[in-house]
């Protein structure tokens, strides 16, 4: 991962964040934080991944059952705002 961006799953429900995050334990270097601005259709929480190896995340996510949006986002602003990209969206 390159350091001028990171990767954040987002949710519908906290309690999907919740589930997601338990099941990525052990697995990936992984921290809860609050869903970026930027991302606008998720609740209040999601996964930032801090060392992802990108293929073994995908392989993660062809398998998980809950909708879920996985983002690239700019660590620096411009004008107040991150830059998104979408990566995968999963809406069950």
């Amino acid at each position: 991962m390159d350091q001028e961006h990171f990767y954040v799953l987002s949710f519908e429900s906290t309690s999907h964040a919740i589930q997601t995050e338990k099941l990525m334990k052990g697995k990936f270097a992984t921290v809860t934080i609050p869903t970026p601005r930027e991302i606008t259709h998720s609740c209040g929480l999601s996964v930032k991944l801090l060392a992802p190896d990108l293929n073994a995340v995908m392989v993660f996510l062809d398998a998980l059952k809950v909708p879920y949006g996985f983002y690239r986002l700019s660590e620096g602003k411009t004008e107040g705002k991150r830059s998104v990209e979408p990566v995968r969206t999963n809406a069950v």
